[in-house]
């Protein structure tokens, strides 16, 4: 697709006084150097919201506004090119003869809000679920009935929490070549509305409020008529500032075996993972209604148990979805009281706040220039944080402002981060989170184009298995901002420590079994010289090897 058209010329209100923004205490990645070390030359030449004409041409190429590579570090390791799709009847993709109900998960932002669960039945039934609190051993518990103990002696009856159904139409964008639901693009039957068989119709797609919990509790929970399944989840945690919490972090994962290899190291990590942040493109369903389907049952096994915040990426736009799969069935949880944005009780754009941290999760493709939609609620949102409330502010996106990948340059998010940068930069968002370049790639703290200590790090994990292989090649020279890029699977976590002031990020490659981080990176809040220094971190010898 071509890049948007340049916005006009326009001048960035001046930020406010800046609250503490963060440093990064130990990497992989090579030493930040600060924003007035930075060998990026000076120009008097100004163009949109402020970037230097120079460095404008070199953001639109994916390289940095420096002539030096700087001390990033690119792995070789290259996975192989793209990943099959798995074939429609493979186990965990094909529906189950004696399971009524499938496809369960769940989505769930701060305390005090609703956690809904999602099911599908190929049969009309009422949407109903039935909940208790459970302690935390019998959270931990295997599915078996006999093994919940309910809070207060296990006489505690379950509690009925009902929701609604739908049913949606749409046109089939293609239809797959082969029998298995796999695809040769240039073989492609192309969808018709004069033909009804390009007509999808889906199964009754149910949500199903819950209210009412405790911050923290484990409960345990059902869906009639399949009483004998069970399953659990821990409630979303106080807003405490001292308090610490945990996210699981993916984008871009697909239906491939590399995408169930994601998922299953994902799930390993769930006992100490409060929530996921899945950053958009999910299914690749593309068109194609029965790839929501089948993604819906791969995801079961991990996401019925586990909270998730999910925002869309090209992939739930594009080729005909127009949001519909998306918002039919992995929705916001109905209005939350902290949204100021979205006028449906299944906004493409929303905040919340959990533990010690305010989470901002935004649409890529919408209109992000001042004075829209999108921009008036970052405004008004990030006004609204209160740092002695949530000291950590943290954004997640699909489309990532800084990467370095020539097969999605950054000209594909100039309109957004235009638009959006310097207001983030003024309020002092801490992290942001990415996906859509399928690869592995982490900034230092930059603004504009340049190394800056007040800017947030921004990590691209749009790693989590789709099946178009790997965002290649990179741009060189790396950019002085990019400390670490590597095209493998994997996915991440983010635990932030309110007391401690600290967050660390890990991720983790498949190749490795998901259960040892190959990039370990400990940021610090509240730097009173706002600045980086690499002075500890988990594997700095691979890093370098």
């Amino acid at each position: 697709h071509p890049p948007p058209p340049p916005l006009p010329t326009r001048t960035a209100p001046p930020p406010p006084p800046p609250p503490p923004c963060a440093r990064e205490l130990g990497s992989q990645g090579g030493l930040f150097r600060g924003r007035l070390g930075s060998s990026t030359a000076a120009t008097t030449a100004t163009t949109t919201m402020g970037f230097t004409a120079a460095a404008t041409l070199a953001l639109l190429l994916g390289a940095a506004g420096s002539e030096a590579k700087g001390t990033g570090v690119t792995k070789e390791y290259v996975r192989e090119g793209a990943s099959p799709q798995l074939p429609l009847d493979h186990p965990r993709l094909r529906p189950s003869e004696d399971a009524p109900v499938e496809q369960v998960h769940l989505t769930a932002v701060g305390p005090n809000e609703p956690v809904l669960v999602s099911f599908v039945t190929t049969a009309p039934q009422d949407s109903v679920v039935e909940f208790m609190r459970v302690d935390s051993d019998g959270a931990a518990a295997g599915g078996a009935l006999e093994a919940i103990r309910a809070v207060g002696g296990g006489s505690s009856p379950w509690v009925t929490a009902v929701g609604t159904s739908q049913v949606y139409s749409a046109l089939n964008f293609y239809t797959p070549t082969n029998a298995d639901g796999s695809v040769k693009w240039n073989e492609t039957h192309w969808g018709s509305y004069q033909d009804a068989r390009d007509f999808y119709t889906s199964s009754h797609i149910h949500s199903v409020p819950i209210t009412g919990l405790a911050p923290g509790a484990a409960y345990a929970y059902r869906i009639p008529p399949m009483s004998e399944q069970v399953f659990h989840f821990v409630a979303p945690k106080a807003v405490d500032p001292k308090s610490k919490i945990t996210f699981g972090v993916v984008g871009d994962l697909g239906q491939t075996q590399d995408s169930l290899t994601t998922m299953d190291g994902l799930g390993e990590h769930a006992d100490s993972l409060d929530g996921v942040l899945l950053i958009g493109d999910l299914s690749y369903s593309d068109g194609y209604g029965p790839r929501w389907d089948s993604f819906g049952r791969l995801a079961q096994p991990v996401f019925s148990g586990l909270l998730s915040a999910t925002v869309g990426g090209n992939h739930e736009f594009d080729f005909g979805e127009a949001w519909v799969g998306l918002r039919a069935r992995w929705p916001a949880p109905p209005k939350p009281t902290h949204l100021r944005g979205g006028a449906t009780d299944a906004p493409l754009y929303y905040s919340y706040e959990v533990g010690p941290v305010h989470v901002l999760a935004l649409n890529s493709y919408m209109d992000g220039t001042q004075g829209g939609e999108l921009y008036d609620f970052v405004d008004a949102d990030l006004k609204s944080v209160d740092r002695a409330r949530t000291p950590w502010v943290i954004a997640f996106w699909h489309t990532p402002w800084y990467t370095s990948s020539k097969a999605h340059t950054m000209a594909e998010s100039q309109q957004m981060r235009d638009g959006l940068e310097t207001l983030m930069y003024s309020h002092r968002v801490n992290l942001v989170f990415n996906g859509h370049v399928h690869a592995y790639e982490r900034t230092a703290n930059v603004y504009k184009g340049e190394l800056d200590a007040c800017g947030p790090a921004h990590h691209t994990i749009g790693d989590g298995g789709n099946r178009e292989g790997p965002a290649l090649p990179w741009a060189e020279p790396q950019p002085e901002w990019s400390l670490f890029r590597e095209a493998s699977f994997g996915f991440g976590t983010l635990e932030l420590d309110g007391a401690a002031e600290t967050a660390t990020w890990r991720w983790f490659r498949n190749q490795d079994g998901g259960n040892k981080a190959t990039e370990e990176v400990v940021y610090k809040l509240n730097a009173d010289d706002c600045n980086v220094k690499a002075v500890r971190g988990h594997g700095a010898a691979s890093a370098q090897a």
